[in-house]
């Protein structure tokens, strides 16, 4: 076959050098200086999976660990755990009507020490249990009243000495008092229930917040990258794999006034585009 070039070759069918003809062109137009390679594209591909899956596992780690937190109540540490609250009010209803005074009317009525020695160990127990929910507590911007609490402990405890002292239940006017400090121990439980309820609710809302920002950011994550997905692999796959299909077709119909498309390119369709032409100049 006679190698000819420029508009003499392409007029008389033979096949023409592309260095040697500064109009031939491809028949898609000029190469895109911006083309990625499929290596590049692919290592893209992997790069935004593994990003994803990064990002993925800090949002479950960040979710279970909030939600571990949330259950054990020390998201905000000045609220009362549950458990020391649920052992709070078991020791208030023991210094209650039903309890301390339960106890009281039982002494006057068997006068048995060992009723007073379980009295002591009761307001104890409780004077432990509200110190400890006072220093959980002591930021909660004075809505609970711990030193009603106290004042509620001491009259019990005074409630007790004076019984140790042979007082007479019916003619103490400490049974008022004491009742009345029992009604004001069991309000503020109920004002300490109410403020950690409330924040724990609080906390519950945040994390149902945040996991609903976090499944609209994955759905946005997934359409958009989708998009992008889809329109680099009709920029740097389809339309190359098309102009090169069709470079080829008119090769094989004896077109040689057009060189195979893709050999101005460095990646992929630039190495196999040079491999056609090659065989075609054998």
């Amino acid at each position: 076959m006679e190698r000819t070039s420029g508009a003499a070759g392409a007029a008389s069918g033979h096949w023409v050098d592309p260095a040697g003809s500064s109009a031939a062109r491809s028949p898609r137009g000029p190469v895109s200086s911006g083309a990625l390679s499929l290596f590049t594209l692919s290592h893209l591909f992997l790069g935004g999976a593994l990003a994803g899956l990064m990002v993925l596992a800090i949002a479950i780690a960040f979710g279970m660990g909030y939600v571990r937190e949330l259950e054990r109540g020390l998201i905000d540490p000045r609220i009362l755990p549950s458990q020391s609250l649920e052992t709070l009010e078991a020791a208030a209803a023991r210094l209650g009507p039903m309890g301390a005074l339960g106890r009281v009317h039982a002494f006057n009525t068997m006068a048995d020490p060992a009723i007073l020695d379980a009295l002591d160990a009761d307001i104890a127990a409780a004077g432990r249990l509200i110190d400890a929910a006072a220093g959980y507590s002591a930021d909660l911007d004075g809505a609970i009243d711990w030193g009603a609490l106290a004042w509620t402990l001491d009259t019990f405890r005074d409630l007790a000495q004076w019984l140790r002292g042979g007082a007479d239940l019916d003619r103490l006017e400490a049974v008022v008092t004491a009742t009345a400090a029992y009604d004001g121990l069991a309000a503020e439980l109920e004002r300490l229930a109410r403020e950690e309820a409330r924040r724990r609710a609080f906390g519950i809302e945040r994390v149902v917040d945040i996991g609903q920002a976090l499944v609209l950011a994955a759905l946005c994550l997934l359409v958009f990258g989708a998009v992008g997905i889809a329109v680099l692999l009709r920029r740097h796959v389809r339309e190359p794999v098309d102009a090169l299909l069709e470079s080829l077709t008119e090769s094989e119909a004896r077109d040689y006034g057009q060189p195979i498309w893709g050999t101005q390119r460095t990646d992929e369709f630039g190495a196999l585009a040079h491999g056609v032409e090659r065989l075609r100049r054998a």
